[in-house]
């Protein structure tokens, strides 16, 4: 209980009053999602994935930055409306940022800048039947809490300052559902568009990431 107080404590005031939205917002889904099962099939799934992340400026999907190594895990939900609609969520841990380089000390250096968040997408899918199984193609908003980030210059990590709390944008998704005896398995590609800065500075950067994924609908 002590660990929990101290961790609690460290944390702005600003993310504690963050958090408390993100979480009035994810009950806020999953009660809506409960009083409409009566009226068609939900899921419950996990998911993870692997792909490249950048940043750049508003209306440019890439600069000439290296790609940075992004992931993400969490838990997903499904909420059938018939065979073709759905709305889909999920709960994300998922880092992003981007890979270039700089002189330190006259000599070329790599650094990477990494960002931490919490992710909480909502999308509309639209699914295509194929025999049993089904092809799907999903947008929609996302909202995701900063956590922490840093950046690595020859292998020393600092905190990058002036970061923003909450980056938001539109998530597209477009993939393959397989369905099994008693469960649901999923590829797919998504691609996550910043539309907010993340620091409070003149640079004009937002997150843009293209990953592959993998889910388990149960």
């Amino acid at each position: 209980m002590i660990k929990i107080r101290i961790k609690i404590n460290s944390l702005s005031k600003y993310k504690l009053r963050y958090m408390k939205a993100i979480k009035k917002l994810i009950m806020a889904i999953y009660f809506l999602m409960a009083v409409s099962m009566a009226y068609g099939q939900i899921q419950f799934g996990v998911t993870a994935g692997i792909g490249g992340a950048t940043q750049s400026d508003f209306g440019n999907i890439y600069d000439n930055d290296d790609l940075y190594t992004s992931f993400n895990a969490g838990i997903t939900t499904r909420k059938s409306f018939n065979e073709t609609f759905a709305i889909k969520t999920n709960f994300l841990y998922t880092s992003k940022g981007r890979s270039f380089d700089v002189l330190k000390d006259g000599e070329p250096q790599k650094q990477k800048d990494k960002y931490s968040y919490l992710m909480l997408p909502v999308k509309a899918e639209y699914s295509i039947p194929v025999f049993n199984n089904r092809l799907f193609a999903a947008a929609g908003p996302y909202a995701g809490l900063l956590l922490d980030a840093n950046q690595k210059i020859d292998g020393i990590s600092t905190e990058i300052d002036d970061t923003k709390d909450i980056d938001f944008g539109l998530a597209f998704e477009l993939g393959y559902s397989k369905l099994l005896k008693n469960s649901e398995l999923l590829f797919s590609i998504s691609y996550d568009m910043g539309l907010s800065k993340i620091i409070d500075n003149e640079d004009d950067l937002r997150n843009k990431a293209l990953c592959v994924n993998a889910g388990l609908f149960f």
